[in-house]
């Protein structure tokens, strides 16, 4: 009888599936805007190592390059970082993300709390450590920056760029909105690098431009996340590294590939769109409606929007636009204060306000069938105000009823795996509302589908609610049903 070696390996509990990890934060510290990003090793055993994380924030100077390690536990469906170094500690806690049915091996994570700081999110994602260099930056890219001035104000900038793959960035044009002060359509030129045999894929980068004639150097440090299979280039997230100042704002986001050029008819059809601003009065300013082409450089817009704890609709009957082929900068018309959108691909793009609610956010197409059912991991975005909830969990949706549990984090408390029960109703348009009876989220909500069991939503609606957020879910495992078509579990 003849016996074969084999490799039996017993896993504590549930655990981040080996290998190196990148992370950002957005959010708010007693002082103001926040913001951290940073790499480390995991392995499936609660260790971490070869750590290194960048912070900045609207009070105290950057923190730049730090070298930690340390580890972390998952229990409870809540997991917890603590890394720790010579010159600072730091420690965080996610909710891992849902890979896949009763799986205990996670690829990441939705982070709901950094350093005692309650009122921010942030995620945990796998690195791909090929993509660690400077050539493989390379091609159009499309960024979408948000943060804070030195005054507590919204600051964003949005705009494309062009990368050699040897360290330069040309053809930049970007707007910038500081607390309604708008610079629109401004170049710039740049400059990138990743050290040589780098092992956590950070990098620095450059930008200079010139704001209301004045000359400006923005700072920034980024990480590579992974290679965007269309275009073969890395996608990024970027932190600025320059103290704020009175010229120099706090901004932090991404930058991924974006095709070469694009016409008017980039856009087309059916569109979610949703922004989030500030309100003069330091409240969110959240809008999320259905962007409908009805031709070639023409639109119409219908949308929901809570300012402030004001319920409006936004209806725009005639809008039109026009994409800009070699940049995909689109300038809008229709509505008051029309925002500018760049686009990253066929029916997307980033849209950044120009009143002095510095509204960003994006624009998506939708896509058939608008359906809804099953369990849907559901999140909020990025915060504008300390004051907003930042949420991560999961919604289950029956036949008019839905039932979930929710991580709620808010400015002073975070309450872990929180049930809600509702009800929710649903027009032909795919809009539909959601009544949460029972949990910490009573009242309605209005929701658009994007697609088969993928949907953003507004929460809330009831007048009288100041601190709005914006959510975006979608189905955690789609299978195939024996009566054929896929069906979300």
């Amino acid at each position: 009888m003849t016996t074969k070696p084999f490799t039996l390996v017993i896993y504590p509990g549930p655990a981040l599936r080996g290998g190196r990890y990148v992370f950002q934060f957005q959010g708010f510290n007693p002082g103001g805007a926040f913001a951290a990003a940073g790499s480390f090793v995991a392995d499936e055993f609660g260790t971490i190592g070869d750590a290194v994380l960048d912070t900045n924030g609207i009070i105290g100077p950057p923190v730049t390059n730090l070298a930690l390690s340390g580890t972390y536990s998952i229990a409870n469906n809540l997991g917890t970082v603590t890394l720790t170094g010579s010159q600072g500690n730091a420690t965080f806690h996610f909710a891992p993300y849902p890979d896949a049915p009763n799986s205990s091996i996670s690829t990441g994570g939705r982070i709901i709390e950094f350093n005692g700081i309650k009122s921010g999110t942030g995620f945990i994602a796998t690195q791909d450590s090929t993509a660690f260099s400077t050539s493989r930056i390379t091609g159009n890219y499309t960024f979408n920056f948000a943060g804070s001035t030195a005054s507590l104000g919204r600051a964003a900038a949005v705009g494309r760029l062009s990368a050699d793959g040897l360290g330069v960035f040309s053809n930049g044009v970007m707007d910038m909105n500081q607390s309604g002060t708008v610079f629109a359509n401004a170049i710039f030129s740049g400059n990138y690098t990743v050290p040589a045999a780098s092992t956590n894929g950070r990098g620095t980068a450059t930008l200079n431009t010139t704001l209301g004639g004045t000359p400006v150097t923005l700072d920034f440090t980024f990480y590579i996340q992974n290679i965007d299979t269309v275009t073969n280039a890395a996608v990024l997230i970027f932190l600025s590294n320059d103290p704020v100042s009175a010229t120099l704002p706090l901004l932090s986001g991404s930058m991924g590939p974006n095709a070469a050029a694009f016409t008017n008819d980039s856009l087309a059809g059916s569109l979610i769109l949703g922004t989030t601003g500030l309100t003069s009065a330091g409240h969110p300013d959240i809008t999320l409606g259905i962007l409908t082409v009805t031709s070639s450089g023409n639109y119409t817009l219908k949308a929901d929007e809570n300012s402030d704890g004001v319920i409006t609709t936004v209806n725009i009957g005639a809008g039109t636009y026009n994409v800009d082929p070699p940049t995909g900068r689109v300038t809008l018309t229709g509505g008051n204060h029309p925002p500018v959108l760049y686009l990253t691909g066929t029916n997307s793009g980033y849209i950044l306000g120009t009143d002095g609610n510095v509204s960003t956010g994006a624009v998506f197409a939708r896509t058939v069938p608008l359906s809804l059912e099953g369990t849907l991991s559901v999140g909020t975005g990025a915060p504008v105000t300390a004051n907003q909830e930042n949420d991560y969990g999961t919604l289950t949706f029956g036949t008019l009823n839905v039932t979930g549990s929710l991580n709620i984090s808010t400015s002073t408390n975070f309450q872990p795996n929180t049930p809600v029960a509702g009800s929710y109703t649903l027009g032909s348009d795919g809009r539909g509302t959601l009544s949460i009876t029972s949990g910490l989220h009573t009242g309605t909500s209005v929701f658009y589908l994007i697609g088969h069991s993928r949907l953003a939503l507004l929460d809330s609606i009831n007048p009288g609610d100041t601190a709005p957020v914006l959510f975006s879910g979608g189905c955690i495992h789609f299978v195939i049903s024996p009566r054929g078509g896929v069906t979300c579990r």
